[in-house]
């Protein structure tokens, strides 16, 4: 029977590449994080700009007024 010598320096070697894996994951994860957030941003801006859009519509043609009974 062959005997298993522990080696600390392979130990400590393994140690760091999964602590470096665990940096790698965190940033993917918060770049991943800032491009939704970006996009919901992004959505948020296009929806205020066509609210704005269609109050001044209402303004210019009142008796066109949409109504929740119309959509």
């Amino acid at each position: 029977m062959e005997e298993k010598t522990i080696n600390p320096d392979e130990i400590c070697q393994r140690a760091l590449q999964a602590k470096m894996a665990v940096y790698q994951a965190k940033e993917h994860f918060e770049m991943v994080l800032k491009m939704y957030n970006d996009q919901n941003d992004a959505l948020i801006n296009v929806v205020n700009l066509m609210k704005q859009r269609i109050l001044e519509l209402e303004k210019q043609f009142p008796s066109t007024k949409i109504t929740q009974d119309k959509l």
